[in-house]
């Protein structure tokens, strides 16, 4: 019950501050502001613009953690926790 919880707030973390995501040499900031980026030109997506968003990231050297699901899982809550309010 213990490792759950500390599960559970380990999830609830932004990218900026995801340790535990095994990634080697990712600057979180600068992943940040791609993310960001990606952001301000919508208010919604779909699983194709999902999936050019990953390709993008892994051509960009963040292939450690696009590969992962704990990663791709990170990257999606971070995406909806800052989208813009609006209905698709």
């Amino acid at each position: 019950m213990a490792n759950e919880k500390i599960t559970t707030k380990l999830e609830r973390r932004r990218v900026s501050r995801c340790a535990e995501v095994p990634v080697k040499n990712l600057n979180a900031e600068t992943l940040k502001q791609q993310l960001n980026t990606w952001l301000d030109n919508r208010t919604c997506w779909n699983h194709e613009d999902w999936l050019t968003l990953l390709g993008d990231l892994r051509e960009r050297g963040y292939s450690d953690l696009i590969d992962t699901p704990k990663g791709q899982e990170v990257i999606g809550r971070y995406l909806e926790h800052n989208k813009k309010c609006a209905s698709c």
